[in-house]
């Protein structure tokens, strides 16, 4: 996770409270000892603020220099040098945990100053102020025109070449380099391009995000896609750096999809290992995972794979690449694929290989598990599909060329023997199967780690690392620990089994499902049921089907930065309706053992903490109107009455003199012959919270859960997409219509469809664009459309998930919503990016770095 400036451990000058408390004579501090030290206590404390003291010192020191200083600083150092104040900042640092700093914009002021007037200049001012890609464009170096022989422009002839089809594919982009007829309209309008005036900026706006090691989503044996869903999705190119402030943007240094033409033209600059696309390939009935060499790599258009009949272009050992739109086939069929490779989107929604703020920090020390598919196998005297994986982190993950499918396997139950010719490996279990010995052709390569557990045996390269979520629960399962985080440390997709995750949270009890930092695991689903006050967290994780919690009595469920892909109908987050549920029976707690532990249990979580595990229950019969039993510790007592001909018993309270009835009811039902106690689970307390996720149908309409959304995206098409009995959203794009009970908040909020709150007296939708026809509501307060102005409406770059512009507003969308939040951005699941102020604060510093009798427009690429 990312270190906030916040967290900085101070350095100290080696004042500590020992060495504080060693300059006191020994006499004082032999007679502080007789005192219980608390003249060392006094130390301690100084100590303390002496290393506060050399931080701020320290702090202070940094604050000189633009590279180092805290972000508040740099708008003081700005003032120095005369650079112009950014909104985009003011506002993101106010409104946001992600501040979009200004600190290169400042500290490049006076480079801009001496270079003034020239297109490199505008470009990088452009970039440093609204923090995307950019480039800017002379447009009058594109006019055609009636060449002299003095002065002759090839570049610039009224037709273009047609026999270039690079240069054809460029037309109308920021790399055209063909000549245009003038344009009079103002560039300042977005209307006209081409005049002798005119200088363009074009912005990127989606980011390029990385997606190293991830497997591809395999069609067939011969088909892949990029994508781990099965989608069609470009590949963005990873910027590289600009070196130099007078160097112009060329296609290698903007976060753009790369066209096939262009990976074609120049293949090795975006193909190969640490660039933007890099294929590993392990072929059927083989153990290595080859890399894909730029040799055999063959740029094509795989457009009609899904036609009958297709033939794949790939032969030999070439693979094809589509990079518009993110296939892959192969020359012979392959059991995986890993890919490495960058994909677009707006912002830090959704959950990504980027960093994310810690949610598991509010934990007290809790248990970390740590998951690694590809760092554990399970030990197997038989060679199956255990094995097979144990040969493939042998082969890939240590470097054995010579381990392949052709190696003769052998097994004494303690020691594993592979032989290839003259090569021979053993794995041989140590004592007490604590550990595992490598050794391979007679030479120590590693020693693994071993653990055993309901009689298999795990080996890990790392201590505490396990191969899947079911497989560390085991082990939580026999441990009485109620602060959990199993961190995810690939990847990689956990299928079948070790992807669907079924927990039974105790009572309060947090447990997390986290991906390491820059990591983004595919699980498949995840089914949870929790006593009172539990609470599930997940964390930067793609979860391919949905999450489903149980009847029970949660008290939170946080979903932050994940993605639970929409998909039409179905829900993406359930909440199971309230049943009841079996407690033990009422004749037999006195005298069975089981009986009493089941319902001493559930009153010491939710009705007296001070109730014993097994107390002695005794039963009261005298009172011919009621049944009742009875427990007491010290001064406390609690009494279960059961009136007669009643099917409720009531829990009654007696603590240190106080008396409390009807603290909680049972339902007593008479079957065979015995009186059986039931608790009603439904989650009533239940608050599900997501942030910065993106999520299909969300339906808890038959329970009490509260539904938060921040920074989020709901979707269900044209369908219902919230379904619950109270919801708050901020800052959030919902697709599909919204049934609720009440709406506590709607704010700086998209709704697509229509909005049906049978409450509304309660609740404020404020600063949200709501369909006026057919939507009821709460009172709104500067909400769109009006009725003065009805035809305002959202239009997006592209409403189908999986599409790089995925829920981003379109470049032409109407104002009203593009700078309709109360923060003076964006309205929608993107607020927090603040980009009608980044496209401000261009426009505002434009004019100070034109040269005179220029005319500067600003052009949204993506």
């Amino acid at each position: 996770m990312s270190e906030s400036e916040g967290n900085k451990k101070p350095v100290t000058s080696g004042y500590t409270k020992e060495k504080l408390y060693e300059l006191i004579p020994a006499v004082y501090r032999q007679h502080d000892a007789k005192l219980g030290k608390p003249l060392e206590d006094l130390v301690g404390i100084i100590a303390e603020n002496v290393a506060m003291m050399e931080e701020d010192i320290g702090g202070l020191h940094d604050n000189w220099f633009i590279d180092t200083c805290d972000e508040w600083v740099t708008a003081y150092i700005a003032d120095l040098v005369g650079a112009r104040s950014l909104s985009a900042s003011k506002s993101s640092s106010i409104s946001t945990l992600e501040e979009l700093s200004q600190r290169a914009y400042v500290a490049n002021t006076i480079a801009y100053r001496r270079r003034k007037g020239t297109a490199f200049v505008l470009e990088q001012l452009a970039r440093d102020v609204t923090q995307w890609g950019a480039r800017a464009v002379e447009f009058f170096q594109l006019l055609c025109t009636t060449q002299n022989v003095n002065h002759v422009r090839l570049a610039n002839h009224q037709a273009p070449d047609l026999r270039n089809q690079s240069r054809l594919e460029l037309i109308e982009t920021p790399f055209d380099t063909a000549a245009h007829t003038v344009e009079v309209r103002s560039i300042s309008s977005n209307r006209g391009r081409y005049n002798i005036p005119n200088v363009g900026l074009f912005l990127y706006r989606l980011e390029a995000f990385p997606s190293l090691g991830t497997p591809a989503f395999k069609k067939d044996g011969k088909r892949f896609t990029f994508s781990p869903l099965g989608f069609d999705a470009p590949i963005f190119n990873s910027p590289a750096d600009e070196t130099s402030i007078s160097h112009i943007a060329e296609e290698i240094n903007v976060p753009a999809p790369i066209s096939p033409r262009t990976l074609h033209d120049a293949p090795e600059k975006y193909y190969g290992y640490g660039k933007s696309i890099f294929l590993q390939v392990k072929y059927a009935g083989k153990v290595e995972r080859r890399r894909i060499e730029l040799r055999d790599v063959m740029v094509c258009s795989l457009k009609d794979w899904d036609v009958a009949g297709w033939q794949s272009p790939a032969a030999g050992d070439v693979v094809a690449i589509d990079p518009a739109r993110g296939r892959i086939s192969l020359p012979q069929n392959a059991d995986e694929v890993v890919v490495s490779y960058y994909y677009g989107f707006s912002g830090k929604v959704g959950g990504g290989q980027y960093g994310r703020q810690d949610q598991t920090e509010s934990m007290p020390q809790p248990r970390r598990f740590r998951i690694a598919q590809r760092e554990v196998f399970v030990w197997s005297s038989v060679q199956n599909q255990a094995t097979a994986h144990m040969m493939d982190i042998l082969r890939n993950d240590f470097g054995i060329e010579w381990l392949d499918a052709g190696a003769t396997f052998a097994s004494t139950g303690r020691q594993i023997t592979l032989t290839s010719g003259a090569n021979r490996l053993t794995l041989s279990l140590t004592a007490g199967n604590v550990g595992a010995l490598l050794q391979v052709n007679g030479v120590d390569k590693y020693e693994f780690f071993a653990r055993e557990i309901n009689g298999a045996i795990y080996v890990s390269k790392h201590e505490d690392t396990y191969g899947s979520i079911p497989e560390a629960k085991m082990w939580w399962d026999f441990s009485n620990e109620k602060q959990v985080v199993f961190e995810v440390a690939d990847s990689l997709e956990y299928r079948a089994a070790a992807g669907d995750i079924d927990l039974d949270l105790p009572a309060n009890s947090t447990v997390a499902i986290v991906a390491a930092a820059n990591q983004r695991p595919i699980l498949q689903k995840i089914t949870v049921r929790g006593e009172r006050g539990s609470r599930l967290v997940l964390d930067g994780l793609l979860i391919r089907s949905n999450i489903r919690v149980k009847a029970g009595d949660m008290s939170e469920l946080v979903v932050s930065h994940c993605t639970l892909p929409p998909a039409g109908p179905s829900a993406s987050l359930t909440v199971e309706e309230e049943k009841p549920k079996l407690l033990c029976s009422w004749d037999e707690v006195v005298s069975d053992q089981n009986q009493r532990k089941a319902l001493a249990k559930f009153l010491k979580t939710n009705c007296a903490g001070w109730i014993p595990d097994s107390p002695p229950f005794s039963s009261d019969d005298d009172d011919s109107n009621a049944e009742k039993l009875s427990v007491t510790a010290g001064h406390n007592s609690l009494y279960i009455i059961l009136a007669d001909g009643e099917k409720v018993a009531r829990v009654t309270l007696s603590e240190a003199g106080v008396l409390q009835e009807n603290v909680y009811e049972f339902t007593v039902v008479t079957e065979n012959g015995k009186k059986n106690m039931y608790v009603q689970e439904g989650n009533d307390d239940l608050h599900a919270s997501f942030i910065r996720s993106i999520t299909g149908r969300i339906d808890t309409q038959k329970t009490d859960v509260h539904l938060s959304a921040t920074d989020s995206i709901i979707d269900a098409g044209s369908g219902v997409a919230i379904s619950v009995h109270s919801a708050s959203l901020q800052n959030s794009t919902v697709f599909g219509k919204t049934d609720v009970d009440r709406l506590d908040l709607a704010s700086n909020s998209i709704f697509t469809g229509t909005i049906t709150s049978m409450i509304t007296q309660q609740g404020c939708v404020r600063f949200s664009y709501i369909p006026l026809e057919g939507s009821k509501t709460p009172q709104r307060y500067m909400c769109l459309p009006t009725e003065q102005n009805p035809n305002v409406v959202p239009t997006f770059t592209s409403e189908k998930y999986g599409n790089p512009g995925y829920a981003q507003l379109y470049r032409d969308v109407c104002a009203e919503i593009f700078a309709g939040a109360d923060n003076g951005a964006e309205m929608g699941a993107f607020n927090h990016l603040f980009q009608a102020q980044r496209i401000a604060d261009v426009k505002q510093v434009l004019n100070e770095y034109l040269r005179f009798g220029l005319e500067a427009g600003v052009f949204l690429v993506t």
